[in-house]
């Protein structure tokens, strides 16, 4: 065998390494316009990191709002894929869920289960899938 018949097929090899590379990124990205983006963390330290935004539209005496305000990094460890219909469990009790038009609505959107000092999610609304979702978590 010659040097350019070795050349050749180590390219071959590569481009074959290359493909099957392309087809896991292809995967992970079909993956995730099927998926929510969640990022879980306190109040605090979700503000602290610029995700979070939180008002009282109407003063005390009603419900706090939550508003992503910050795109999540999806190659942070702290971001987890859900698809839609799977559960997920996290540590603690979560407060509310809240994308980039504000907090989710429990039962439409999605539904808890909280268990142990954890809990669990279950995203129902597929209108959130391919988006970035935060879990505001009880201190």
């Amino acid at each position: 065998m010659c040097s350019s018949d070795l050349r050749q097929s180590d390219h071959i090899r590569q481009l074959e390494m290359d493909l099957a590379q392309t087809q896991d990124q292809v995967s992970t990205l079909k993956a995730a316009q099927r998926s929510v983006r969640l990022y879980a963390g306190s109040e605090k330290f979700l503000q602290e990191n610029g995700y979070l935004d939180t008002s009282r539209p109407f003063g005390s005496a009603f419900r706090k709002q939550y508003k992503l305000v910050k795109k999540v990094d999806p190659e942070d460890p702290g971001v987890q894929l859900v698809p839609v219909g799977t559960e997920l469990v996290v540590t603690g009790k979560v407060k509310a869920l809240a994308d980039r038009y504000g907090t989710l609505k429990k039962g439409d959107d999605y539904t808890l289960k909280t268990a142990d000092g954890q809990t669990t999610i279950t995203f129902l609304n597929e209108m959130v899938t391919g988006t970035d979702v935060l879990a505001v978590i009880e201190n």
